[in-house]
């Protein structure tokens, strides 16, 4: 596996507002002995996304998005491989990030809930850090709490 090739793919496959958010991919090879049925014998390795520095991230600036091997993904959540060329992947790498933040790193609201509430919508720049606010999945649903759009 050509890792440089590799991160390039994964990066592609997300929006730019995960990107400029990302300070390197990387891969880590697994024990020989773990096994992963979707990947028979090819060596796995965990794909590990270290972010920019920033003082949003109460869990720590890096994490494990998924398991990689030949030119497949795989998602834990899930357990599905993908493959890489997929279609689906960019979508299916989204969802992880957002089952992993939502998650492992999840608060309330930030300073921006009112300007967020009269978009309907999460407004914050940093998508990682968007995706462990409680109130962005109260907007989703349609519960607005706060400015002139507040119906709860």
């Amino acid at each position: 596996m050509n890792e440089n090739i590799t991160a390039q793919k994964l990066e592609s496959l997300l929006s730019p507002a995960f990107c400029t958010q990302i300070r390197e991919i990387t891969f880590s090879p697994l024990s020989s002995k773990y096994k992963l049925k979707a990947a028979n014998k090819a060596q796995v390795y965990n794909v590990i996304v270290s972010l920019c520095e920033s003082a949003y991230y109460p869990t720590g600036s890096s994490f494990t998005l998924c398991k990689c091997f030949d030119d497949y993904l795989y998602f834990s959540s899930t357990q599905a491989a993908i493959k890489i060329t997929d279609p689906t992947a960019s979508k299916a790498l989204t969802t992880e990030i957002e089952t992993i933040f939502s998650t492992t790193s999840s608060f309330g609201c930030c300073s921006k809930y009112e300007q967020c509430s009269d978009e309907k919508k999460c407004i914050h720049e940093n998508p990682f850090y968007s995706y462990g606010c409680i109130y962005r999945k109260n907007l989703s649903s349609g519960k607005i709490f706060y400015g002139k759009n507040k119906n709860v």
